[in-house]
């Protein structure tokens, strides 16, 4: 009984349903067709029989300064479509930039047509081309799409971004593909997503590592790392940038094990690494035999810092839905809406768990799996857990329908919730027995 999970550690996917698309070979799009949230059907009431980033093609923007932005300062990108289907003919394409704190209607920056084969649309209702006046005021969210469908696909386009440091912007941009028979069918559609972050000053000196718990377990930030599982490393002038890896460096199936000048190692061993800022690392610890105090590296172009770490067979640790108050289990019911309060997550149903359903608890750290699987790689089937876990709500043990791992380092555990009162019932796992640990939480509501 296992169900998969696109993503661990509390990151958001892009979530967009199958559409169907008819690329627009005489006229640009209306408003709102770029996959971003907010956009409604994305062009699926007239385009048919083409679902997305099925068709071996691919919609990608070049940054000239990478994937970050100074306040202020125009860029140029480089749009470009590319499809291997023998009856291609015209092309086009439709980009938003959205501030990551309201992706629906907070703008970022400001798009600017290149040249004449771009322009900017305004959002809807009016979904006008933009004047010399600009969007109405009511219109908060804007566009830059094709101006009419050609054989060219490639485009440049003009992004001048926020004044100030506005937080993560995501770009998403859809691009289209029409075989010119102006029939719907036939017709591909790729979509993309970039989050680009604010390009921060470049640290002062090398990298510092925290006094106190300079690394942690991912999941539960507590001392004890495991093999293989998500740890989380603190501290000061880790790197120049803010950001996860981004899809095309998984190469073959592979992690990535460096991000822009920063790597780890655990023990002198390279470990995967999904997350760098200036005060804080997230990274997989390798695969490793090993017990006992091992050194954690943090290596960077301005110098290294580490800082030794309890290696365990075991530092089991539950994710969190709720970062900031780090109460809140990250679990999911079985169509996958989230565990939790309504007012959970802004813009995320949730709801609470029921006695006598099966929800999906997430974690990191709780051991081998039956087939070993390695580190650092993609995860092509899930393993269950070598060992048993005991899962208890509030004191009363609840059965476990399944563990294992259903990503790389994360850990998911299939449990019927017990017949516990309503309320925030406290959720410790064991397993080879070491605990969890106090102070997660699930809702529960008959």
């Amino acid at each position: 009984m296992r169900r998969r999970i696109s993503r661990g550690m509390g990151a958001v996917a892009l979530a967009v349903l199958p559409v169907l698309v008819y690329g627009h070979s005489d006229r640009p799009p209306d408003a709102r067709k770029t996959g971003a949230p907010g956009d409604g059907e994305t062009c699926e009431l007239c385009h048919r029989f083409a679902f997305p980033n099925t068709r071996g093609g691919n919609v990608r923007v070049a940054f000239p300064a990478g994937l970050t932005y100074t306040p202020g300062v125009a860029q140029e990108w480089l749009v470009t479509v590319a499809d291997p289907a023998a009856g291609a003919a015209t092309y086009g394409f439709q980009m938003t930039a959205r501030l990551v704190r309201d992706p629906e209607q907070a703008q970022a920056g400001d798009f600017q047509p290149a040249d004449q084969t771009t322009a900017v649309r305004c959002d809807l209702p009016g979904n006008t081309l933009r004047g010399a006046l600009g969007c109405p005021g009511g219109e908060s969210v804007q566009f830059i799409e094709h101006t009419a469908g050609t054989a060219t696909s490639t485009w440049r386009v003009i992004w001048v971004p926020p004044a100030a440091n506005a937080g993560t912007v995501s770009v998403y941009v859809a691009g289209v593909v029409g075989d010119g028979n102006r029939e719907p069918n036939g017709d591909d559609l790729y979509l993309a997503r970039y989050d680009l972050a604010y390009a921060a000053a470049p640290p002062a000196g090398p990298p510092v590592l925290a006094e106190q718990k300079p690394v942690v377990n991912g999941a539960s930030f507590q001392p004890g790392i495991a093999a293989s599982a998500w740890i989380t490393i603190f501290g000061a002038n880790l790197s120049g940038s803010t950001r996860t890896w981004r899809g095309d460096e998984i190469v073959n199936g592979r992690l990535p094990m460096q991000l822009d000048d920063v790597s780890v190692t655990v023990n002198n061993k390279p470990a995967a690494v999904y997350y760098i800022s200036p005060t804080q690392i997230n990274a997989q610890a390798p695969a490793d035999d090993a017990l006992g105090p091992v050194e954690v590296r943090v290596n960077t172009a301005r110098g290294a810092a580490s800082a030794s770490a309890m290696l365990q067979r075991f530092a089991p640790g539950f994710f969190k839905f709720d970062s900031r108050g780090r109460r809140y289990i990250a679990a999911l019911h079985a169509d996958n809406a989230q565990v939790g309060a309504p007012d959970l997550l802004e813009g995320a149903s949730a709801r609470p768990a029921a006695p006598g359903e099966v929800i999906s608890l997430y974690g990191t750290g709780f051991g081998a799996t039956s087939p070993a699987l390695p580190a650092a790689e993609v995860l092509t089937s899930p393993a269950a857990l070598a060992e048993p876990v005991i899962v208890h709500f509030g004191g009363m043990a609840a059965e476990v329908k399944w563990a294992g791992l259903s990503g790389p380092g994360l850990y998911q555990l299939n449990v019927v919730v017990p017949d516990v009162p309503d309320g925030d019932v406290e959720v410790v796992a064991e397993i080879g027995g070491v605990t969890t640990g106090r102070g997660d939480f699930v809702p529960v509501l008959r």
